[in-house]
């Protein structure tokens, strides 16, 4: 097992580890399997995509987090016509624009 240490310098950030973890994975000698990122801190956590390059470049990527204001569930915002998501409301069109970059 391989130990990464990221360090922010901001309360939201993101932080792309795609080629720190190749590089770790390429190192143990792996040419196939499953490789697990696991981040063990209550308010961080991994995306499998990247943000909407214009809301990183504004500093505002936490837009993309999964719940709160600015999320894709539970956002209690009035504008959005939601969707019935176990037991969430779901914002589908906001994820699907993420889910394109």
């Amino acid at each position: 097992m391989t130990e990464l240490t990221i360090a922010t310098h901001r309360h939201a950030e993101f932080v792309p580890i795609t080629d720190r973890v190749q590089e770790a994975v390429t190192a143990a000698g792996v040419r196939d399997g499953v490789c697990t990122v696991f981040v063990p801190h209550t308010t961080a956590g991994i995306t499998i995509n990247d943000p909407v390059p214009e809301l990183a470049d504004l500093g505002i990527g936490q837009s993309c987090q999964a719940c709160g204001p600015f999320g894709v569930l539970d956002s209690g915002r009035q504008d959005v016509a939601y969707q019935s998501w176990h037991g969430h409301a779901l914002d589908a069109d906001l994820l699907k624009l993420l889910q394109r970059y």
